[in-house]
């Protein structure tokens, strides 16, 4: 969108008068290209811009009068402070930019709708795919101003009652009733409300979660890649990472982001941080903090364990509680055994679209029987590919017993005896691992 464009620029020139990196550690705007900012240490130093900038989109159902929704806009706009326009952001007031613009210019994109859809019906998603009109709305204003931005814009959004909502900067659509209660009147300007998440395969095979939404705080975004499969202990930390950053704007030292979410204080981390002690894990971590170019125009934060994948793996598991390792289950066990038969009758139904090739971002991992010298098992595959009911991947951990296989070992396992699986959805939602939730459950 236009303001959008202009104001990035704006900002990003008014950040690199403002800074003055070290010539190991480097802030945003210090570099005229991204290049030479790749791999470069962040360094320590307010990283929030001065200019912050959200947008949204209506998309007009067909036949509807987009004129008359965008001159209601425009209005509500106007009454809250707006001025059409950059001119007055750069003069440090608040600016918009409400345009009717075609679908495909917001992200309304076969595929793209039905995976990034927030409990759309059917009928929605045919709703939007057959659209012809739909209106952006940007806002901009001073970093200051940027929790009353935020909100006059997702107000500003849900102007009129027909149409669906576009969140574009986390690519998220919406019916109107689930934004109005993903977005309520002065929701608080946090990770679950303002940032989403992607999980995807980079060109070389290797996976990697990064945010969507921290650029409207600004801030950068976020990305923690080399990610062991299943993606929720991953996804887990780069959300209290992301968090971290929206409340201390900074990182700790230069190259250095630490991670406690005992530290966190707007809600609900401090209930999020006493849940995840009492599953067992730390909570904490610290990062290296890298720039890298990323995906878009401005430069994104990789963070990554110091050390190898392997290292990575152990802060995963220490941060969220070590929620992969083999795990003794008893083979008499009722629960297990009824929690196990369901995983498997929804596997055979994943398998199936395996088979055909998971969609970029989607990930699946089986939990298999390992015979070693303690008995029997059950350990963590990542799935590589599906072929007649089986599945081949890669272990994701060592036995405890004494055992020929160690991590990283290429196995195959027939869908009759995978124990429970864990899938993660390209949105970075995921479903499964119910035999894992109920030996925890009884750990407490």
């Amino acid at each position: 969108m236009g303001l959008v464009a202009v104001l990035v620029g704006c900002a990003g020139n008014k950040a690199a008068e403002e800074s003055s990196p070290s010539s190991d550690a480097v802030k945003p705007g210090a570099a005229a290209s991204l290049e030479p900012l790749e791999g470069r240490l962040v360094a320590a130093g307010s990283l929030r811009k001065p200019v912050v900038i959200g947008a949204h989109a209506i998309v007009v159902p067909k036949g509807a009068d987009a004129t008359a929704l965008r001159e209601a806009i425009v209005k509500a706009a106007e009454s809250r402070g707006y001025v059409l326009g950059a001119e007055p952001v750069a003069k440090g007031g608040r600016g918009a930019m409400i345009e009717i613009v075609a679908p495909p210019e917001v992200g309304v994109v076969p595929g793209l709708v039905e995976m990034r859809g927030r409990e759309l019906s059917e009928s929605d998603v045919q709703g939007i795919l057959a659209a012809t009109q739909a209106i952006g709305i940007g806002l901009a204003g001073p970093a200051a101003e940027r929790d009353r931005i935020l909100h006059d814009l997702a107000a500003l959004a849900q102007t009129g009652g027909a149409g669906w909502i576009i969140d574009t900067d986390t690519r998220e659509f919406f019916p109107r009733a689930e934004f109005a209660e993903a977005r309520p009147p002065e929701f608080p300007v946090e990770m679950f409300h303002v940032v989403s998440f992607v999980v995807s395969e980079d060109d070389d095979g290797s996976t990697f979660v990064e945010t969507l939404g921290m650029g409207r705080l600004g801030l950068p975004e976020l990305m923690l890649d080399d990610i062991p499969m299943p993606a929720d202990e991953a996804v887990a930390l780069l959300t209290a990472a992301a968090q971290t950053l929206i409340e201390r704007e900074s990182m700790t030292a230069d190259g250095r982001l630490t991670v406690d979410v005992g530290t966190l204080r707007v809600p609900p981390w401090p209930e999020l941080a006493k849940a995840l002690k009492a599953d067992g894990g730390s909570g904490t971590a610290t990062l290296i903090a890298t720039w890298s170019a990323g995906h878009e125009e401005d430069p994104m934060i990789r963070l990554a364990a110091d050390g190898d994948a392997k290292m990575l793996r152990e802060t995963l598991a220490s941060f969220a509680g070590g929620q992969r390792p083999p795990i003794d289950a008893p083979a008499d066990d009722a629960e297990l055994l009824a929690a196990s038969k369901r995983a498997r009758q929804r596997l055979a139904e994943i398998a199936k679209k395996c088979a055909k090739g998971l969609a970029r971002g989607e990930q699946l991992a089986v939990k298999a029987p390992l015979e070693t010298s303690d008995g029997t098992e059950y350990a963590w595959v990542a799935v590589e590919k599906c072929h007649a009911g089986r599945f081949e991947g890669e272990l994701l951990n060592d036995p405890h017993g004494a055992s020929k296989l160690r991590a990283g070992a290429k196995i195959e396992v027939p869908l009759a005896d995978a124990y429970d699986y864990d899938y993660t959805r390209a949105d970075g939602t995921t479903e499964g691992n119910e035999t894992t939730k109920i030996l925890q459950a009884r750990q407490r």
